[in-house]
This record gives C-alpha cells, structure tokens and sequence, in this order.
C-alpha cells in the first residue's frame, strides 16, 4: 500500500503540501511566460489529479492558460485512463474546464494496435481506446504508437507499425495523432525494428488535412457483427475479416467520403465492402486510391449492393477518396511559414507532380479572408515530388500574415493549400537590465520610440509582488530604478507591461 505522494521515484515529493504547489504553480506559469505553449506531464498516475487540477485552475485564473496539456498514466485500461482525465476536470474551476483540454496518452489504443500488429484479431482496435472503448471525447485524447518507454523488453511493435500509424492518423475521431520521433526520421532504438516513415506519413498528413481534417463521423465498416456484409474472394490465398480494417468518413469541408482500407494479413486482400450510402455516396460513384498502394487504382460503387471493390498487397493500407476522376497533379506534403527577423519564409514539398502549371502564392493581412497573390513559381513536374521556397520580403509588422497555396494545373483547374499564419513582432519597447546579477538596487534601460505608458512589476519564484509602479515614458531612452537592495538574495522576475507587447526579464539578487 502506497498513497499518491510517496516516493516511488527515489525522492519524496509531495504535491499535497501547500508550499509544493506554490512552488509548482510559480514555476510552471513562468515556463508558459517563456514562451513554452504547453504541458507533457509524466507518471500522472502517481500523483493526485486533484493537483493538476488546482495546476490548470490556477495557470487560468493567471492568465496563463497552456494550449496543450497531455498526460502520461502507463495503464492500458481505457475506463482508467478517462477516469483520470475525469478526475482533473473534476478539480478544476468552470472556468478552466471550459478553458483547458486536458488529455491523455490513449495506451488502451495502442495496445490494441500492437496487439493486431502482433498477430491478433484487429478488430478489437474499433473497441479498444478511450474514445470507443470506454466513451472518452477526442478532445480529451492523444493516440500514439510507440514511444521511449515502450522501446525494450519486447514491448515495441515489432512489425506493421507503419499500418499502425495509418489507423491513428485517417481516423479523426479516436483523439490527436502524435508520432515518435524515432519512427519518423529512423534511427537504431534498443529492443525495437529501425524503421523511417517520414514520406508515409508526410503523405497521410497531407491527405488528412484535404479529406479527412473536421470530419464529423466515422463508420468502422468491418466491425464485428457489421451490417455491412463483406465477401472475399475463395481464392485459397486471401486475407480474412480478423485481418482487415475498413471504415468510411464522413464528408469534411471538401464534400467527399473517405474510405480507408487496412490489410494486416500475410496475404493480399481481394474483397468486396458493402459501404454506408447515408452520407451521399450511391451506386456509381466512383472513388479513387489517393496513394497509389493499392491494385485497384479506382472503384466504383456497385447497384444494387453498394460494395466497392479492394485489392491490397500483405502488410498494406490505402485510402480511397470519392470523386476524384484521376490522381491529383499534384500532392502537396507539407506547407509551412516561418517568421524570421524581416521576412517570411514559406516552403512547402510534394509527394508527385504531373502535368502541373504554377504555385500562386496569396497573402491575407489580419484575417483570413482578403488573400492578394505576392508571387508565382513554376512547378518542377517531378514523378516524386519537389521542394520549393519564397520569401515574403515585405511583410506587415505586428499584425497576424495568412499564406496559402493557389496550385494550378496545365489545363487551368485549381486548388488550394491549407492556410499558414506567421506574424514577426517588432518590438516597440527596448528594455535592459543593469546591473544583472546585482548586489544592490539595479536600473532599467528602456528605450521607446513613442510616448506609452508602462508598468513594472517585479515578482519572485512564487508568483509574489515585491513591487509595482506605472510610469509615462517619452519617446527616446529612459533609465528607471529597481530598489533591488532590501530584498533577499534569490530570483527575481520584472514584468514589463504596455499596451502593445509584455516582456518579462529575470533578474538576480545576490
């Protein structure tokens, strides 16, 4: 028998005692004030989630709300892992539950995808996890394949993780997607496979953020006892039901159904899949294999039945989009704009392009609705893809920028990217320190290029305010005194507060 607090990691560290959260609290808000935009807490299942709790209420109430909390509790119990998340929220303010997703690691999820790796029934992953095995909401979850406690004694995925990563990254609606690094780049890791998916990946996250992104439903078609009948093909060399995941998507902003077909079997899969009709797809609507891993690039659904037709090679996924008349000209992996000292960088890569035109590239200043094109570069039409930059020289300071691409092909159809945000800040307030550390009163140097008014605040670890003062500063340099020399000697934090910005410098008292 052992509480919440005692020492099961060779310190005592109890989150019980007052002076520990305070210490905790102030911490954690000064990490977020850095600039960190979220929490990955460890071990949470050896602690009281009354204190993440009272955590996330107080980070609220200081203005400090994280955009990502995550939790680790290493149990592969799905009600156990909502519990927690439930236990949190039951702790927390309305306020702050309204304001903060908390999350788990879905390990019930994972375990039954190494186990349909391994060789199980993968049927069971449509009732494992927090959000079908046990009703959690997705908002509350982040899935996941392996990660660094899982990579000895025989707990890694020994094969198929790639189909592992294709379940949790085409259903939206079991929780966030997030991929270990190992997995994606490679690299020799103790007790498991080296194994690189970075281009698979890169390609279901592209095809995620064009069909699937905000889906609202899913249809898992190949669940036990499913109303909608399978036939495969007695061939003596075919997969089987125990093997297959097959499951549809309802339409997200493109209007188009989503058919996601998984293999996990030592042989092909020859099949027919009778689909759901509810969402807009009848007899003859044709879908297309946006990947390109199957042997039935295109299929059409069937009258009377309603079935498509699928073929996969063992150990294999793809996913069929409704539709799409031929692949596209071009695949778009990734976009992405990067803020730098004077300029936007914007770069983007793709999977194949063929018969494609140009990339028109179109800014919006301050929303995203009133896009302007601020250059063109001609499409490289490379079989496996290309990389490409432009750089906005002349981008609107201190104010939110939106980037998307307009992707033209040789006959003039269009499509666009997803929309991109950057924003660089130019401060209008210089500020600095001197002397720092200092054993007496220090002196800050501002320096402005406007009259503002300006408060200071100087706190220490815990979050307390040893001094305040407003002032009016007149455009040029500004020396303004901190009385330093009464306090004790420790960590000191000055908050620099005016209308336009917040700076926070950490000052020593020795």
């Amino acid at each position: 028998g052992c509480d919440w607090n005692c020492p099961l990691f060779f310190y005592d560290y109890d989150q019980a005692q007052q002076s520990t959260k305070d210490v905790l609290n102030a911490w954690t808000k000064w990490e977020l004030q850095q600039g960190i935009k979220g929490l990955r807490m460890d071990a949470v299942k050896n602690f009281d989630p009354a204190y993440v709790g009272q955590l996330m209420t107080y980070l609220y109430d200081q203005g400090t709300t994280p955009e990502f909390v995550v939790g680790e509790y290493f149990d592969y119990s799905p009600s156990a892992l909502k519990g927690w998340v439930d236990a949190v929220y039951g702790n927390m303010s309305a306020g702050a539950s309204a304001a903060i997703k908390v999350r788990a690691f879905d390990f019930a999820l994972r375990g039954s995808l190494k186990s349909a790796c391994d060789g199980g029934d993968v049927r069971n992953v449509f009732e494992g996890g927090m959000v079908d095995g046990a009703g959690a909401n997705s908002a509350n979850v982040v899935t996941f394949i392996d990660n660094h406690d899982l990579r000895k004694d025989g707990l890694a995925i020994q094969q198929d993780a790639a189909l592992a990563h294709a379940y949790i990254l085409t259903n939206n609606q079991i929780g966030a997607p997030c991929v270990f690094y190992p997995d994606y780049y490679g690299g020799v890791v103790s007790g498991a496979p080296n194994i690189m998916l970075k281009n698979r990946i890169n390609a279901l996250n592209a095809l995620h953020k064009l069909y699937i992104y905000n889906s609202p439903d899913v249809e898992y078609l190949s669940r036990y006892n499913t109303p909608y009948p399978q036939f495969y093909v007695a061939n003596g060399n075919n997969s089987g039901p125990e093997k297959t995941l097959i499951y549809q998507l309802a339409p997200n902003g493109s209007g188009k159904n989503v058919i996601v077909a998984i293999n996990f079997s030592d042989n092909p899969m020859d099949m027919y899949q009778r689909i759901s009709t509810a969402w807009g797809a009848t007899g003859g609507t044709l879908f297309t294999d946006v990947l390109g891993y199957s042997s039935t690039p295109t299929t059409t659904i069937t009258s009377p039945n309603n079935e498509i037709h699928v073929l996969l090679p063992a150990h294999s996924y793809t996913v069929y989009v409704e539709g799409i008349n031929a692949p596209l000209a071009v695949e778009l992996l990734d976009f992405q704009a990067t803020a730098e000292s004077a300029s936007i960088l914007l770069d983007w890569k793709t999977t194949t392009e063929k018969d494609f035109s140009r990339y028109e590239i179109e800014r919006s200043a301050g929303d995203a609705n009133h896009f302007e094109t601020i250059g063109t570069v001609a499409g490289k039409n490379a079989e496996n893809g290309a990389a490409y930059q432009l750089r906005d020289i002349k981008p609107v300071f201190n104010t939110p920028l939106y980037y998307r691409l307009r992707m033209v092909d040789t006959d003039g159809q269009a499509s666009y990217s997803p929309v991109r945000q950057a924003q660089i800040q130019r401060r209008a307030l210089q500020a600095f320190l001197a002397p720092n550390p200092t054993i007496g009163d220090s002196e800050l140097l501002l320096q402005t290029a406007q009259t503002q008014e300006v408060k200071l605040v100087l706190t220490n670890t815990l979050g307390q305010v040893v001094f305040s003062r407003q002032y009016t500063l007149e455009a040029g340099q500004q020396r303004l005194p901190l009385p330093t020399a009464q306090l004790p000697n420790g960590l000191y934090y000055l908050v620099i507060q005016s209308v336009a910005e917040t700076q926070t410098l950490p000052i020593q008292k020795n």
